[in-house]
């Protein structure tokens, strides 16, 4: 039993190491680009897996700093996946020519800047250039079963964008899902009542079966 309960503990420990340092990975993990066959750039970073204690590393300011993530997932009874996207659409020297041009010369600048997006350009008796467009947005998604009613759930994917002028006209996933088996074998250890009815300390391997599952 004693050789049980340390094989126990060191397991425990090596998990709460890993777990650690796949935490430490993460965050100190920044984004990387290349491109595939196509041609298309993919961004690619590490990600990180655990329980709901892990999740809150995503969930915190470092990583979720408008707290919109967080919004979604507290309407979730279970999470199976959930992250953040940071975009920023970029657009340079689009030229919108005049079908006739001006008869006079003249050359203007101008700038518009707001949250959601900012452009700049010039106007000139040629046409409108515009020189810069760009439009920043965070993605964040969750995947899982969300709460429907008070004793009902579906299994969902939800995403939100934090800029009003991104909508998001597809969204489809896939989870794989690891079948729980109802019998199994495991290790026990503890007591159990002897030949003359007294408690004796006792460890094997156990048939098991659940009943139930949440």
């Amino acid at each position: 039993m004693l050789l049980f309960v340390i094989l126990r503990q060191c397991n425990s420990a090596t998990q709460q190491r890993q777990s650690q340092e796949s935490a430490t990975e993460f965050l100190n993990d920044t984004i990387a680009y290349y491109q595939n066959k196509l041609g298309q750039q993919v961004a690619e970073k590490k990600a990180i897996q655990g329980d709901k204690a892990t999740l809150e590393i995503l969930l915190s300011k470092q990583i979720d700093s408008t707290g919109q993530l967080k919004r979604l997932v507290s309407k979730y009874k279970n999470i199976a996946a959930a992250g953040n996207i940071t975009q920023e659409t970029k657009i340079d020297t689009v030229e919108i020519p005049y079908e006739a041009a001006v008869p006079f010369e003249f050359t203007r600048e101008f700038t518009k800047q707001t949250d959601y997006y900012s452009i700049t350009g010039t106007s000139n008796q040629n046409g409108v250039t515009l020189n810069d467009i760009q439009i920043p947005n965070s993605l964040s998604f969750a995947i899982g079963k969300k709460r429907t009613g008070f004793f009902r759930s579906e299994y969902r994917i939800e995403a939100v964008n934090s800029n009003p002028y991104v909508q998001t006209t597809g969204l489809d996933s896939y989870t794989l899902k690891v079948p729980t088996k109802r019998l199994g074998l495991s290790l026990y250890a503890g007591y159990g009542v002897g030949s003359n009815f007294t408690l004796q300390p006792s460890a094997g391997i156990a048939l098991t079966y659940t009943l139930f599952r949440l």
